[in-house]
């Protein structure tokens, strides 16, 4: 989950393979069953996502993931951003 404590936050899950190249998936082409549903948590309402993109590179193996995310929810709301994550 990405977002702030306290703030709306975006869900997102990635089939990706812990090796350190750029990887892009096609939600929810790419995707087999389980996985986290990609969503929009703002307000206290969750609008879940209909189609999107996520590109992203793993770092050190999984310790760390850069990447870019694009999604529209079964409302309309167009969402994309960001991310740099890191564990520890």
């Amino acid at each position: 989950m990405l977002g702030r404590w306290g703030a709306n936050s975006i869900e997102l899950s990635y089939p990706g393979s812990p090796i350190n190249v750029a990887q892009k998936a096609i939600y929810k082409k790419d995707f087999t069953d389980p996985y986290l549903p990609w969503a929009f948590v703002m307000d206290g309402l969750k609008y879940f996502a209909t189609k999107g993109v996520v590109n992203f590179k793993l770092q050190n193996g999984v310790d760390a993931v850069k990447g870019s995310y694009e999604f529209e929810t079964e409302d309309d709301h167009k969402v994309k951003g960001t991310f740099d994550l890191k564990t520890g």
